[in-house]
């Protein structure tokens, strides 16, 4: 299945990152204009001061590790 930045920002996985409700963890062999995408909306959920800005420390790799 080929997803295109259109595609994307019609996904759960998109609208967590727009919202700051994640982050992104991009493999190095993403297509970069997936990569861009996502770290754009990444960007703009930090700058508009979102919920894991403000709230709550999350460290991704730790919770990774400790979730099934």
């Amino acid at each position: 299945m080929h997803v295109d930045p259109k595609a994307l920002k019609a996904s759960a996985n998109f609208r967590l990152l727009e919202t700051g409700l994640a982050y992104p963890a991009c493999y190095s062999k993403l297509y970069p204009d997936l990569r861009q995408t996502m770290a754009d909306a990444a960007v703009a959920a930090r700058t508009s001061r979102t919920q894991l800005r403000d709230d709550v420390v999350l460290l991704p790799k730790l919770f990774r590790r400790l979730v099934d």
